[in-house]
């Protein structure tokens, strides 16, 4: 008797390790965006209509930029100088938002072309997490921030979790 159950015991352990060793789950599909034609359609040319806008005031930020960073300046105006590289970095800063805002709405048009625009990547990464209406943003939001790619609970997280990272790269 002590043999069985001893091979039991092993066994047991063999199909513990090997359910250990399995894959994850792969996670379930997106869910369809619950816009309707029409509402996509405008949220595609209100985003279409902020690229253009941001891409035109990118472009003149940059021109700018590099104009105010070819000024001569004599050794008399230091401190023009300095207001003036203060003045450049801060424009940079300004560009490097700008084109991050466009990347994400060009992410935008593309959830919209594969349907799932306005679903909460959050909540369908973690559908125990999820809002009330998960995993679907509320119009109210998209309308806000067309762009958004979290519900209002998830962009806060979102938030937290980027302070976190920017605190502990400063501490390094």
């Amino acid at each position: 008797m002590v043999k069985k159950s001893s091979k039991s015991s092993s066994v047991k352990k063999t199909s513990i390790t090997e359910s250990s060793k399995e894959p994850a789950p792969p996670p379930p599909p997106m869910p369809k965006s619950k816009l309707t034609k029409d509402e996509l359609k405008q949220f595609r040319n209100a985003l279409l209509a902020l690229r253009d806008q941001l891409t035109k005031q990118v472009g003149s930020m940059e021109s700018e930029a590099l104009t105010k960073g070819d000024s001569d300046v004599s050794v008399d105006h230091m401190a023009d100088h300095g207001s003036e590289t203060f003045d450049q970095d801060f424009t940079l800063g300004l560009i490097e938002n700008e084109e991050r805002t466009i990347q994400e709405i060009d992410e935008a048009l593309d959830r919209i072309e594969e349907g799932h625009y306005g679903v909460c990547e959050r909540c369908h990464e973690s559908p125990a997490k999820a809002n009330k209406i998960a995993p679907h943003i509320p119009k109210a939001r998209l309308e806000a921030i067309p762009w958004t790619r979290f519900c209002v609970d998830h962009a806060r997280e979102a938030e937290r979790d980027r302070e976190v990272e920017e605190a502990q790269e400063d501490e390094e």
